[in-house]
């Protein structure tokens, strides 16, 4: 099935990575100011749990782009790192 559906996803993947990395960098998401790059290297754990693992998965089983990217902007509000960014923002 994968190897049927990835064909003709690069656009697709390419503009799922621009948006994760520009996420990653945003005030609503990690607040990283070098996005999907960490100690002058790709993010690859990132890459890998957010891209492959969670939006192509659930971009296979027929959910939209957006609500794709949804559920990862989800689930990194669920991670210690984004909680530590914004309780430490919002903290007196």
């Amino acid at each position: 099935m994968v190897g049927e559906s990835l064909p003709g996803m690069r656009g697709e993947m390419q503009r799922t990575i621009t948006w994760l990395n520009d996420f990653y960098k945003s005030a609503d998401g990690l607040q990283r100011p070098d996005g999907l790059w960490i100690h002058n290297q790709p993010d690859v754990e990132g890459l890998t749990t957010w891209v492959f693992d969670l939006y192509l998965r659930l971009r296979l089983k027929g959910q939209s782009e957006m609500d794709a990217r949804r559920a990862v902007e989800d689930a990194i509000r669920n991670t210690d790192e984004w909680r530590a960014r914004h309780t430490a923002r919002t903290a007196p």
